[in-house]
């Protein structure tokens, strides 16, 4: 396993199969497991790739809890169930 925090500084966790990679404050940016790459700009937001597909995903929090995500065009959401 490589990486680790060292002062700040962006650090990378590798097991062989799933690879987590993240920012000098220790927010997780990026992930690939397997074929899968997603992205993590914020807590809000996040964008997979899957070979030539990808998927954004939005998400709505109450206070630091994650309660629901957007489905399709309309304004209906998936409630989160923790």
């Amino acid at each position: 396993m490589g990486g680790g925090s060292c002062h700040g500084q962006p650090f990378l966790c590798d097991n062989g199969q799933v690879t987590y990679t993240y920012d000098g404050d220790g927010n997780l940016v990026k992930s690939v497991i397997g074929s899968v790459t997603t992205y993590y700009p914020g807590a809000h937001y996040e964008k997979r790739v899957a070979g030539q597909t990808e998927s954004i995903f939005k998400y709505y929090f109450a206070g630091s809890t994650r309660i629901a995500i957007p489905q399709g065009d309309a304004a209906q959401c998936a409630k989160i169930t923790p």
